[in-house]
């Protein structure tokens, strides 16, 4: 079977990483969960279904629980990662940034045993 791979995406920039001129190829799942993060739900042309996605815009800032709703909401997006056997595990610990402001820092544990994590900041926090 062959591996997919995708591009390597830095989640604190939103762009590729590049060396020596070229995006660099990532064999890992932290593409496709960007994606399904930054991607608003029922809003993607090209999504498979109008549950991709996330619906981070939908949190107010200055709500109660903020921490548990933007946890929740990430854990619903990536939650299909897990259903199709991709991922074995993923954990979404919320870390403050900052005045009113919340980092989600995600490891991902993939089925041939990899880890990879990132943090990703909420867009509607």
């Amino acid at each position: 079977m062959q591996k997919s791979y995708s591009w390597l995406i830095n989640p604190r920039t939103g762009d590729y990483d590049i060396a020596n001129g070229d995006p660099q190829r990532d064999e890992s799942l932290q593409f496709p969960a960007y994606l399904r993060l930054r991607v608003t739900q029922g809003e993607w042309l090209y999504a498979p279904d109008d549950t991709y996605g996330s619906n981070f815009r939908n949190v107010r800032k200055r709500t109660t629980n903020v921490t548990r709703i933007l946890t929740d909401v990430c854990t619903q997006a990536l939650n299909p990662l897990l259903e199709d056997l991709r991922a074995n595990d993923i954990v979404v610990e919320s870390v403050s940034s900052g005045r009113n402001s919340e980092e989600l820092e995600i490891t991902i544990r993939e089925n041939n045993g990899e880890v990879s994590s990132f943090v990703f900041e909420p867009v509607g926090s």
